[in-house]
């Protein structure tokens, strides 16, 4: 890979569920799949209110959410709306 070249989303997405993966023992595999997404979107959601300071309604806009659904999500994943 050239220094030049952005590593895109895919290609991370990638390598952390290899390293997730690797590191899973025998049964620690159960609904690797709800699990994956959930983390994924959970780390969305924070980076994108942290990238909009706060702001719901603009974190929202970016995300194709409605504000009340990003508030349940925010709630879901304890992300600090009360």
């Amino acid at each position: 890979m050239s220094p030049s070249r952005e590593i895109t989303l895919r290609e991370c997405t990638t390598r952390a569920a290899r390293r997730y993966i690797a590191d899973l023992k025998a049964d620690d595999g159960a609904e690797l799949h709800a699990v994956f997404l959930a983390e994924m979107e959970s780390a969305l959601i924070a980076e994108v209110c942290r990238h909009t300071a706060g702001n719901l309604t603009r974190a929202a806009k970016l995300l194709g959410l409605s504000r009340g659904t990003l508030r349940k999500k925010m709630q879901d994943y304890q992300l600090g709306v009360g």
